[in-house]
């Protein structure tokens, strides 16, 4: 049985608590409570100005607690409170004072504590609310007048002796809180019945404590359905850290019934409320474990969860940091394990898409189907960028360069300093985790450069596909033409892989080009297409790596390729036509006005030749080739160190800037985009006075132009006929009149159409700021 002082402190303590709302925890009530003790203690020895002036300070420091926290009407409550208890000088008018006020609390809330719903139900949520509020303590003195006078004092005190002795409840109660039926304490669902037996005093203590129970067998529960039975790592990991920290307190449950709250050997507790404080502590413990089990299951996968519980690590309440620190460690140890198998040996053994990388299974190019997931990037992993690359990056040397060798030692070097030296990634501290990762990713790039540079020659590559397909090398291109006249001036159906193998070879040995990946073959076959039409060339790299990573964009340099090679062939039948025309002069013949036009259809062609190559093609590969391999990318100034003599020097293993495998198919897919998205070829980019794209106006010139070139040649022929006819003294009218009928169709329909697409090609280009120059060209 509790002495009338533990009485008054129980009492003292609910009275605080009903006052005070539950968010400002339990340490801020148990310590209003203290302050209240003390003054309650201070008044019942005899007065002395010193204990008058800490009483003042005392009800100071109360009122500094309440009105700091906002708490202005519950600061009024307490102050009537303490200056109730000041007018009593014992220890049984305060007692009998404070069970009148528990008395009027009780009443307050109804007669929820007298009938059968004496239990305690806390998983709805378990961050419950405190208790009701006792009223207001305003006319105390008035209010304990009327129950005096209907109920005795005696009365109001029965139901707090009359009970259950505590001895037995306490026989009972190791039971319950490890979750088990008992005589006394029965579980029904989410709640545990408190018998009417037990006073309202033990009863509202109770509460508190049957709450760890609750916990206790929901958690308990959860682990037995749980524990081996989740595909997700990062989840198991939790239930198994659940069922760690259930096993201890079953211990420390175990300990206290067995041992007492003290160094003493006598085997028994000394009271509820030693019971209370003893297992105090487990209390927020169970709350966050029990939060967390509930946001586990509503979590899709454990990437989500573990991000939930590492928001809890930086929490400013130290306990539940703390707490949470402690599961987040175990958490992890799984998603590191994801973490050390990707940059040990580029495997992702990710089986429930926890991770930030994940494979797509469908695609077919390299670079598709690793994939960066940036939604699942964490906040606690350092360096993700690095991390995927590494990973990345020894998949590509061991998938499509088959360095077996070299991946083998990286394996092995690697192994060696996370779980040799250290215990893993989770063992590691956040610098050292920089330091490994760092150290990994250079040496993945730099012997990703000695691959890609070196064995295969990627830059070199690079430029005999500009060379070649872009028409850098003009010999070998007016070679081909030349060769091929006659061959692909017939229809496409009539020429074959042999013959187009022999036009390569004899182009390649004209222009002292020696290349064997160079190949030569139609696009399609069609009666309906000559060969100049569907006739392409091919650089081949499809045995080398890099095929994996800038082959995809074979189409686009076919396309580029087709369209200079229809400026090319355009321009050459120009040259052709005008060389035709030149054996007319030497008979007395004069085309003046047709060599006129067919210098201003030349100039027009080499004006757009010369801006495509050199404009757009060459400085696209400056800036997005060049410039990205060769030229410093940090761009730093020198800067006087006097540390400088006592660096460690080393000299980098390349020329050439080490670029990841994304880094080189981002440089490759800008420098051909710069290209292709190029105003003057870009479909999609239109001229702001006649609202048609540039290469659509490009094509109806080329048209002209090619009839021109028909044109013209029907008239070369006619002209050398009446050469011949005045020769031999024949009747030429007739021939004079087709002349002139031609001639006005130069003249007139096809020179006009030429100026007028011509012109308003012009005026676009004027239109647009960035094209302003080259329309000059043109003029």
């Amino acid at each position: 049985m509790l002495n009338k002082s533990q009485l008054i402190k129980l009492y003292v303590h609910r009275l605080v608590k009903s006052l005070v709302p539950a968010e400002f925890g339990d340490e801020f009530i148990q310590s209003i409570t203290n302050d209240v003790n003390v003054a309650i203690n201070q008044n019942l020895q005899p007065q002395q100005s010193y204990q008058q002036q800490d009483l003042s300070s005392i009800i100071q420091d109360l009122k500094v607690h309440f009105l700091s926290n906002g708490l202005q009407t519950e600061w009024i409550k307490v102050q009537e409170l303490v200056n109730s208890l000041a007018k009593y000088k014992s220890l049984d008018q305060i007692y009998n004072y404070l069970v009148f006020l528990d008395t009027l609390r009780q009443s307050s809330e109804g007669n929820k504590r007298q009938n059968s719903s004496r239990s305690v139900r806390n998983l709805s949520s378990p961050f419950r609310e405190a208790g009701s509020v006792i009223g207001s303590l305003n006319g105390a003195g008035a209010a304990a007048t009327v129950a005096a006078g209907q109920t005795p004092l005696a009365q109001l005190i029965t139901p707090y002796y009359e009970t259950l002795d505590e001895e037995t409840i306490l026989t009972y109660l190791p039971y319950t809180l490890l979750g088990h039926d008992s005589n006394l304490f029965k579980f029904s669902g989410n709640s545990i019945e408190i018998p009417p037996t037990i006073n309202n005093s033990f009863s509202d203590l109770l509460r508190d404590i049957l709450e760890y129970a609750l916990i206790y067998k929901n958690l308990n529960e959860f682990v037995d359905t749980t524990k081996g039975k989740l595909q997700s790592g990062i989840k198991t990991a939790f239930v198994s850290v659940v069922e760690g920290e259930l096993s201890e307190y079953v211990n420390a449950i175990n300990r206290i019934f067995n041992r007492g709250t003290t160094s003493t050997t006598s085997g028994n507790v000394s009271s509820i409320l030693s019971v209370y404080h003893s297992i105090y502590s487990w209390i927020y413990r169970f709350r966050i474990i029990h939060n967390f089990k509930l946001k586990m299951n509503q979590c899709d996968d454990g990437y989500e969860f573990l991000v939930y519980v590492y928001e809890f690590t930086k929490y400013g309440d130290l306990n539940v940091k703390q707490l949470s620190q402690r599961i987040f460690n175990e958490m992890i140890k799984p998603y590191y394990n994801i973490v050390e198998h990707w940059i040990i040996k580029g495997e992702l053994i990710d089986n429930c898409q926890e991770f930030f990388i994940d494979f797509d299974i469908e695609q077919q190019e390299f670079n598709s189907i690793i994939r960066f997931n940036k939604d699942k990037v964490p906040n606690f992993l350092v360096e993700t960028d690095k991390i995927f690359q590494i990973g990345k990056t020894l998949i590509f040397l061991n998938k499509y360069c088959r360095e077996l060798k070299w991946i083998n030692l990286f394996n092995t070097k690697y192994s060696t300093i996370i779980f040799t030296n250290n215990s893993g990634l989770a063992s590691m501290t956040e610098s050292q985790q920089i330091e490994l990762i760092n150290q990994q990713y250079n040496e993945c790039l730099a012997y990703l450069t000695e691959i890609i540079q070196g064995n295969c020659s990627m830059f070199e590559h690079l430029k005999n596909f500009k060379k070649f397909y872009f028409m850098e090398d003009n010999e070998f291109i007016d070679s081909l033409i030349l060769k091929g006249s006659d061959l692909l001036n017939e229809s496409s159906t009539n020429i074959s892989s042999t013959h187009l193998s022999n036009l390569l070879y004899e182009a390649m040995n004209l222009s002292k080009i020696n290349n064997n990946r160079l190949d030569a073959r139609i696009l399609s076959v069609s009666h309906e297409k000559i060969g100049w039409e569907v006739f392409t060339i091919e650089y081949r790299i499809n045995d080398l790596p890099i095929n994996f990573l800038i082959g995809d964009h074979h189409g686009q340099y076919l396309k580029l390729f087709n369209f200079l090679w229809k400026l090319r062939h355009l321009l050459n039948m120009l040259y052709e036509n005008n060389r035709s025309y030149s054996q007319l002069a030497k008979m007395r013949v004069r085309a003046v006005r047709i060599n006129s036009i067919r210098n201003k259809l030349i100039q027009f062609l080499n004006g757009l030749i010369d801006y495509l190559s050199n404009y757009v093609i060459e400085q696209s590969f400056q800036s997005g080739i060049i410039d990205k391999l060769f030229n410093n990318k940090n761009n730093e100034e020198l800067l006087l160190n006097k540390q400088f003599m006592n660096q460690e020097y080393t000299t980098p293993p390349f020329n050439i800037n080490l670029l990841t495998i994304d880094e080189i198919i981002t440089m490759h897919d800008n420098y051909l985009n710069n290209i292709i998205n190029n105003k003057i070829i870009n479909e999609e980019v239109k001229g702001k006075q006649t609202g048609h794209s540039f290469i659509h106006q490009i094509y109806q010139i080329l048209q002209t132009i090619y009839d021109f070139i028909n044109t013209s040649t029907e008239l070369h022929e006619l002209m050398y006929q009446y050469s011949v006819e005045i020769e031999l003294d024949d009747d030429y009218d007739d021939i004079e009149d087709k002349i002139r009928t031609v001639k006005l169709k130069i003249y007139n329909e096809i020179y006009h159409r030429f100026q007028q697409y011509r012109d308003n090609f012009i005026n676009d280009l004027k239109s647009d700021f960035e094209l302003k120059d080259l329309s000059f060209t043109f003029m």
